[in-house]
């Protein structure tokens, strides 16, 4: 008998028994739908907090815009590998855009502690609409 023959008779029950337990298989799967959340609502809280502590009084909303791209592209190349490209890149992208001008607007009205929330918020909206117009679309 080949050695080949011998792991394969051995390590294939084995292999076949977890294979079939669909619990293992669908938790992976659920901590990353669960993670796009985490991730939209991490981003907007991150951009804003950034946005409101440096935005200027001069023209914010659009230095607001590009820190915030700015800081949408550094988390895409960091978060893009662990996560994949479209989860990541499309609500980063957006958040990075609407976040970033809404802060810079807001960060020289109201407290900086109302400027994070209201960008964690837009974050978690934003990703849970692409989630939602996803599953529909791919649904069909």
């Amino acid at each position: 008998m080949r050695k080949c023959d011998l792991a394969t008779k051995i390590f294939n029950p084995i292999i076949r028994q977890f294979a079939e337990k669909i619990f293992f298989q669908n938790q992976h799967h659920m901590i990353l739908k669960i993670s796009d959340f985490f991730i939209g609502t991490f981003c907007g809280a991150l951009v804003a907090k950034a946005v409101s502590y440096i935005s200027p009084s001069f023209m914010p909303m659009l230095a607001g815009g590009l820190i915030g791209m700015t800081i949408a592209l550094i988390l895409k190349v960091a978060l893009m590998p662990v996560f994949g490209a479209f989860e990541v890149m499309i609500p980063v992208s957006i958040i990075g855009m609407i976040v970033g001008m809404s802060s810079g607007m807001l960060s020289n009205i109201v407290a900086s502690n109302i400027v994070i929330t209201s960008g964690a918020l837009t974050g978690f909206i934003v990703a849970t609409i692409i989630h939602f117009s996803n599953k529909n679309l791919t649904t069909i």
